[in-house]
């Protein structure tokens, strides 16, 4: 019997033990048949509260007082003491074997709370986060606005820039610098050879350029659009790595086409919005008029109405979905607006615009969905107090990285 008591006791403790490492180890009969003995409870309160103890270190500054940490430890366990004669007696007459692996048991959630203390101390960095998901990388590189023509080098656009093809000239747009092509043949001139052209924004700027057909592109940060000087043929054709705004100029005999590592969108004239960064989901939005999207990897093509969604995901899954169309137009106007999105898309955003890391404590944070307004010139520690005021969540930057963490709360 005392055989069997043993067994059951060690089982008991590897449950526990399988279910501080990962929440959905065990199933709701396993944990009921673990909680069904009372002092089967008490070690697996003990390995819990451990648990428990380690995820609300993750949302603690990186150098902890360790005085503090043992007595918010004693504050927060049950553990009986070591030498009270009548928990003890108790124990060893009516369970001599269980007596042992309990005490092995509460060793062990001490010897974590310690192994926890010293990677503190071991790993702390004010500047660096040891642990987490790193879900964007701020960049080291000079922040500038370019434009290749041809296999010339990138120059870079500001109030100097001077194009020598005479193809394209810097404009004011709402106060804004814009690049504006002309196609001198329209005018009966004689045409220019169209040449590819190949602009990049850098993180935390966005810039407008209108294409020799008219076509307005907003072009979102981190973001490179490549296309023609002059469209020539029998289709308008320009590439995307990033995100962007197009209002298509209407030409019915030369459909306009959008293509990214995902997906290619076939439009005639319209308003539409572009997210294809890569290696990441593709999202095409619809603002107004009509485009068909398709699939680059399965030819699947989608028909799509405004206020649709259609979604490429990285493993080449097409997805529709009906969405708010807001966000899409605000962001030109120096605005995040989210509807309803997952929270790693809104921090990625922010670590785009503001060139910070950033890092997710708890990766069940990464999916959790927000509605979310923000204007994009208040600054990343402005973004960060709207975000904490959502208190499921407790967002803290230290230097050029930004943590992301659950609200203890909510842990």
């Amino acid at each position: 019997m005392e055989t069997e008591d043993k067994k059951d006791m060690v089982k008991e403790i590897d449950d526990a033990l399988r279910f501080l490492e990962e929440d959905e180890a065990l199933s709701a009969s396993d944990i009921d048949h673990m909680m069904a003995d009372a002092e089967a409870r008490t070690v697996v309160s003990d390995l819990l509260d451990c648990k428990q103890a380690v995820r609300m270190a993750s949302s603690r500054p990186l150098c902890p007082h360790v005085d503090d940490e043992w007595k918010q430890f004693a504050a927060t366990h049950t553990l009986r003491a070591p030498h009270s004669v009548e928990s003890e007696s108790f124990v060893k007459s009516k369970y001599p074997r269980r007596a042992v692996w309990m005490g092995a048991a509460i060793g062990v959630a001490a010897s974590l709370l310690l192994l926890l203390v010293f990677s503190w101390f071991h790993h702390s960095d004010e500047n660096q986060y040891v642990g987490g998901n790193l879900v964007f990388e701020a960049q080291d590189c000079p922040q500038e606005i370019t434009l290749q023509s041809g296999d010339g080098d990138a120059i870079a656009i500001d109030e100097h820039f001077n194009d020598q093809s005479k193809c394209v000239s810097l404009v004011s747009a709402n106060e804004k610098m814009a690049l504006s092509y002309q196609d001198s043949s329209r005018n009966g001139q004689m045409a220019k050879p169209s040449v590819i052209q190949l602009l990049t924004t850098p993180i935390g700027k966005d810039f407008k350029v209108v294409l020799s057909d008219g076509t307005q592109v907003w072009l979102n940060a981190d973001s490179r659009l490549e296309y023609p000087s002059r469209f020539d043929g029998k289709q308008r054709v320009v590439k995307l790595d990033g995100e962007a705004y197009f209002a298509v100029a209407k030409d019915a005999a030369h459909p306009f086409i959008v293509q990214t590592d995902k997906m290619e969108t076939r439009v005639l004239g319209t308003k539409f919005n572009v997210r294809g960064f890569q290696g990441k989901d593709t999202h095409i939005t619809l603002i107004e008029g009509s485009v068909v999207a398709t699939n680059r990897k399965t030819h699947q093509q989608v028909k799509m109405l405004p206020g649709e969604e259609v979604v490429v995901t990285a493993d080449g899954k097409t997805q529709k979905n009906s969405v708010d169309i807001e966000g899409y137009v605000y962001w030109q106007e120096g605005f995040f607006y989210f509807d309803n999105q997952p929270l790693i898309d809104i921090m990625q955003s922010l670590g785009r615009w503001y060139n910070v890391n950033i890092v997710f404590a708890n990766k069940q944070a990464e999916n959790y969905r927000f509605h979310y307004l923000c204007d994009r010139k208040g600054g990343i520690d402005h973004a960060i107090t709207l975000l904490n005021r959502m208190r499921k969540l407790h967002i803290v930057r230290k230097g050029d990285t930004v943590i992301v963490k659950l609200s203890l709360i909510h842990i």
